[in-house]
């Protein structure tokens, strides 16, 4: 048969390699983890700049509005700028990062979607002024409302990424 001085090398050899490759593996495997909980902790960031921005954009569009004075349609028109990006970019994060959020998510989506039509059906008459200053100030009431509902709304959204940002960095501490 074989003669143990032979084989003892190669299986010292051979289990030297095995362990040194799972942990290559188990490092690279953490070190992965850790970016992973990064880049979640970044966009959770990003959501909560983006909740913050999407309640500025429509504030800002609603102060644009009272201050129309029915005389020049053109340049509140161009004026505007909706926040429609914000909230796409909020939807995909809350859908991709952070699903059991989505709850929170749908309440931020009624009253954006509130100030959105809105903002549509007004911004629809404006060939005539009369009518667009008509429409604003029959319509400021319910967009202050529905503001007011949009900013509780943000402030749940950025309560929640918070409490995950501290989750998950309360995690990295443990490890």
């Amino acid at each position: 048969m074989f003669e143990s001085r032979i084989i003892l090398p190669f299986v010292g050899v051979v289990v030297g390699a095995c362990v040194a490759l799972y942990g290559g593996w188990y490092s690279n495997r953490s070190v992965l983890r850790r970016e992973d909980r990064k880049q979640i902790v970044d966009r959770l960031e990003e959501l909560f700049m983006l909740c913050q921005d999407l309640y500025d954009g429509h504030e800002a569009e609603i102060k644009k509005l009272g201050g129309f004075k029915g005389d020049d349609v053109a340049t509140w028109l161009n004026a505007r700028k909706h926040p429609g990006s914000s909230m796409a970019r909020i939807r995909l994060i809350v859908k991709a990062y952070v699903p059991h959020m989505k709850a929170v998510l749908d309440e931020l989506s009624v009253p954006h979607k509130r100030l959105k039509d809105t903002f549509l059906e007004i911004e629809a008459s404006a060939n005539d002024p009369i009518a667009l200053k008509k429409l604003a100030d029959l319509h400021a009431n319910s967009l202050k409302e529905a503001l007011s509902e949009l900013g509780i709304a943000t402030v749940s959204l950025k309560n929640g990424a918070c409490d995950e940002i501290s989750r998950r960095l309360e995690i990295d501490q443990i490890r």
